[in-house]
């Protein structure tokens, strides 16, 4: 009976997956997962976490920030309560052109300090009402940002005040979230990608 049971579960979501394109069927995974887990399971996972408020000092960023919530505000599928993270991280600039703009790599070992450059990976969150991890904050038009990764004092300055935000790890799964990708270097932003409603 049990064997029955599952593959008529089987059954039941490839005939569901059948007229859905790959972008859908990647989005229903992320929900189906999520639903999957008890609550008891996930509560187990939250705490809290101190991060420090910090402010922007970049105003070509500020930019940035605006064109990227107004094209996330413009998706269909949009969802209130959720924040976004900003991923920090070094890399290296491979190829700098005016067709092809900057090519870049993450090896910052034994490179030229002239190379080295940062990248801002944008992307919204998974879960509505937590962190997963960071150092920082700060609100921009109502939406809230979470720092992770290295910091750059050129776009952001911490403040004394600090902030306690719920915490609860994000799980490891296909998960295409709403995103942006720059980079910085030489005290401007080149555009690397995005994909602003996901997928």
């Amino acid at each position: 009976m049990r064997h029955l049971i599952y593959v008529l579960i089987i059954t039941n979501i490839f005939i569901g997956c059948e007229n859905r394109s790959s972008n859908n069927i990647s989005m229903n995974f992320f929900k189906i997962s999520a639903n999957d887990e008890s609550e008891n399971e996930l509560e187990n996972d939250s705490n809290t976490i101190i991060l420090s408020e910090y402010i922007i000092l970049n105003k070509d960023f500020q930019h940035i920030l605006d064109v990227l919530i107004e094209e996330y505000r413009r998706c269909e599928s949009i969802e209130n309560g959720y924040h976004f993270t900003i991923s920090i991280q070094k890399a290296t600039i491979l190829e700098a052109t005016e067709k092809k703009g900057l090519k870049i790599g993450y090896d910052t070992e034994n490179v030229n300090d002239t190379t080295i450059a940062k990248s801002l990976y944008i992307s919204r969150s998974y879960f509505k009402g937590y962190v997963s991890k960071g150092y920082g904050f700060f609100y921009y038009k109502e939406s809230l940002f979470v720092l992770i990764g290295i910091q750059l004092e050129d776009l952001f300055r911490i403040t004394k005040k600090t902030h306690s935000f719920s915490f609860r790890d994000e799980p490891v799964l296909i998960f295409d979230p709403p995103r942006w990708s720059f980079c910085y270097w030489n005290n401007s932003f080149y555009f690397i990608d995005k994909s602003p409603c996901g997928g």
